[in-house]
């Protein structure tokens, strides 16, 4: 239900209606509040339409979150507890440099 309870946080933060969703995606308004109930989820192009309007990925869109090789490294969590960072500005700071090794040395 991990899709149903984003796009009805996305519809929030945007202050749509849901018939503007259904324009957008070119469906019924029932069928976007089936969409946001976990009744149904849309097919790929749909999703693709929705993750585009909000600039998300469909994975973020629908709430895979692949975990990060290195992210998963005992040896570097317990490194980074350690470091008692105090806010999540902070831990995400960390994240994103880890991210960005990543992708320059990939394995």
């Amino acid at each position: 239900h991990q899709f149903a309870e984003n796009l009805s946080r996305l519809k929030k933060e945007h202050g749509l209606k849901n018939h503007q969703i259904a324009e957008l995606l070119n469906v019924q308004t029932r069928t976007v509040a089936y969409y946001m109930s976990g009744e149904t989820k849309p097919d790929i192009e749909k999703l693709i339409r929705l993750a585009t309007y909000f600039h998300l990925s469909i994975d973020e869109l629908v709430g895979y979150v692949q975990e990060d090789k290195v992210w998963n490294d005992l040896s570097l969590k317990q490194w980074l507890l350690s470091l008692n960072l105090r806010s999540e500005e902070e831990i995400a700071k960390i994240k994103i440099l880890v991210d960005t090794v990543e992708t320059l040395y990939p394995n």
